[in-house]
């Protein structure tokens, strides 16, 4: 029902201001976003406009920000790839980020990829523009 379209919308806005991320700090603290980044040459449309669907996000950790762990350079010098789930049909990248800041406070830079999704594209499309992202 409406009533309760509109009392889940508030309760959303309570928690987008105040959201926490998994390890319980507030989400994106210390992580810089460096936001709609393409990984393949058809990430951009013919009218010049981005394809989100082949975009991705990178998130690295704020130096000497009081949220950032102190961990070893070697043990974070890796990146990682993140794909976030949805069943290929639904949910975005910016959605889950707030899943993401605990591997950035920990010094990993984090790579989260957009892919096409179901009914607009058939397998193995999202696959390959996974691996196209893992390429890049």
């Amino acid at each position: 029902s409406w009533i309760g379209l509109c009392i889940t919308m508030q309760q959303l806005q309570k928690r987008w201001d105040g959201w926490l991320s998994p390890d319980g700090v507030q989400a994106l603290s210390g992580v810089h976003i460096q936001r709609n980044i393409s990984y393949t040459n058809r990430g951009i449309k013919h009218d010049g406009k981005h394809d989100r669907k082949h975009m991705l996000d990178i998130m690295t950790p704020i130096k000497n920000h009081p949220s950032i762990l102190k961990i070893d350079k070697k043990a974070t010098s890796i990146p990682i790839v993140y794909f976030h789930g949805g069943g290929h049909i639904c949910v975005t990248r910016e959605i889950l980020h707030h899943s993401m800041t605990p591997f950035v406070r920990a010094g990993f830079s984090v790579y989260s990829a957009e892919y096409p999704l179901s009914p607009d594209v058939k397998y193995p499309h999202a696959v390959l523009s996974a691996i196209r992202a893992i390429l890049w």
